[in-house]
């Protein structure tokens, strides 16, 4: 099995990775941007690093290197919180005449600018401002003024422990009541607006770019580096290297912070109805109703994601969301359950397990023992969940859990994906033969398996059904890429082999 070097603290499970291997970047996962002065002849994959290169010719032409994760992070049904991380270094010291960032974006939605995280950033300023050092920032949604100041930067002084001249590893952590920055594993700043980060539900992607800074050649530049030290024609810059980026959920970093979910991600059917479970409906949103659905263990809108609060109370957080079942304040009979941003000290999200034998337990309200979730009677599609009196003997409040898989086969997809189709993927990790279920019927497509260089190591062809099984015990252990490809479906998820 492949195994990562762990962020700090315990219980991370790597969802996302690119190690960079092979002599080409993989297209599969990563757009290469060709326009303004990013060209593709700037980025380059070889001897096991990407190197993003910085150009500036004598005849005036300037070219740099951007590229952005076609998996998005954050917005619905994405993963969005854990940690982030990538080795990075500036190859040489250019004393402010280039612009490499590694850094987490999505671009302008609706005319307004989203989150912007500048995990490891260098330019002219650094040079003029920042005892040329990289700086890290967390931008807020529409460089909006809040305590009037639009981010959080390090400081001149919190700079001068870093080098990003030589190899050293850059992060975040991302929790919804936490932004904090790391170096080499230790943190060194945290957000003062982690709450404007968390309200972000807008995709953003993954970012390494460079570039030359300049004076008045760029047009995208601001162009305000010291004129001594900015690019100059037919000037030698250092390339951005990067070694890998990794994306790291499930663990806890210490104090009680978990990063992006805990250890088991579980499926809830009503005790005397188990053709029916708790469904929390395609996507999340604040007041999102909760109701029974046809029990699938493979309806990702079905899994839910068991985050230990500790004294025995549980949050159930949807899977690859940011929302929780909430009860909302107080409690009353029929008040009705429902989802909402998930908050580990909202006691309306918290959820004593009582056990009532037989293998089932009732879901009771932290913060009003009187009530617990309750399914109604009998089970039907559709079927509201709410609050009533906590009764043992109420079958409609008795759940059966069921373990669908760790937190560490998080879904690495979509880069197209129908609105109404879902995907599960089970066991993962797994010996080499695993399951793939479609939430309808699929009548042409072809599952293609990459190993982490891009190779294609194995095909199959899915018709006409709801679920295809696979077997690949004859591959070596390690990761793998799954690429579901077909006329109206294209979707990747990771696939790890022990």
């Amino acid at each position: 099995m492949i195994t990562f070097a762990q962020p700090p603290g315990s219980g991370w499970n790597v969802v996302y990775a690119d190690e960079f291997n092979g002599n080409s970047l993989n297209e599969n996962r990563w757009f290469i941007r060709t326009n303004g002065v990013f060209t593709r002849d700037q980025v380059v994959v070889n001897n096991g690093t990407l190197k993003l290169k910085n150009t500036y010719t004598n005849n005036g032409i300037i070219k740099g290197g951007w590229i952005t994760s076609k998996q998005k992070f954050a917005g619905p049904g994405n993963i969005k919180y854990g940690f982030y991380e990538a080795r990075v270094r500036i190859q040489w010291n250019p004393n402010g005449s280039v612009w490499p960032t590694w850094w987490i974006w999505g671009n302008r939605v609706n005319g307004e600018t989203t989150t912007e995280i500048d995990v490891m950033e260098y330019s002219g300023f650094s040079q003029k401002f920042f005892n040329n050092r990289a700086t890290s920032s967390h931008h807020y949604r529409g460089k909006r003024n809040i305590n009037g100041v639009s981010s959080t930067t390090t400081s001149a002084n919190n700079v001068l422990n870093r080098n990003p001249f030589e190899w050293h590893r850059w992060g975040i952590l991302w929790t919804p009541n936490e932004l904090s920055f790391y170096y080499d594993g230790v943190k060194y700043m945290s957000s003062a607006q982690p709450g404007d980060a968390a309200a972000e539900n807008n995709p953003l992607g993954l970012i390494f770019s460079t570039s030359p800074h300049t004076i008045n050649a760029d047009p995208e530049q601001p162009d305000n580096p010291t004129a001594a030290n900015a690019a100059r024609p037919g000037q030698n810059f250092p390339a951005l290297e990067v070694d890998w980026v990794r994306i790291f959920t499930g663990g806890n970093v210490g104090g009680g912070n978990p990063g992006g979910g805990n250890n088991t991600i579980v499926a809830l059917r009503k005790g005397n109805a188990t053709n029916f479970g708790i469904d929390g409906n395609v996507g999340g949103a604040n007041g999102q109703n909760v109701y029974l659905w046809s029990a699938s263990n493979g309806n990702v809108n079905q899994q839910w994601v068991e985050i230990n609060r500790g004294n025995g109370y549980y949050s159930y957080q949807k899977n690859n969301t940011n929302f929780c079942l909430d009860g909302g304040n107080g409690g009353s009979n029929g008040q009705n359950v429902y989802l909402w941003t998930c908050s580990n000290n909202n006691q309306n999200q918290h959820w004593r397990k009582v056990n009532v034998g037989n293998g089932k337990f009732r879901l009771e309200k932290r913060n009003a023992s009187g009530f617990s979730i309750d399914g109604g009677n009998g089970g039907a599609n559709g079927q509201n969940l709410y609050l009533w009196s906590s009764s043992n003997g109420n079958q409609n409040q008795h759940w059966q859990f069921s373990t669908i898989s760790s937190a560490r086969s998080q879904f690495i997809g979509p880069l197209k994906e129908n609105a109404d189709l879902k995907v599960a993927l089970y066991p993962n990790p797994n010996n080499g033969i695993f399951t793939i279920d479609f939430n309808k019927n699929i009548k042409n497509a072809t599952a293609i398996i990459t190993d982490m260089s891009g190779r294609v190591v194995h095909s199959a062809d899915i018709e006409n059904t709801t679920q295809k099984s696979i077997d690949l015990q004859g591959l070596p252990k390690g990761i793998y890429l799954l690429d579901l490809q077909g006329e109206d479906i294209k979707i990747q998820h990771k696939l790890v082999i022990e």
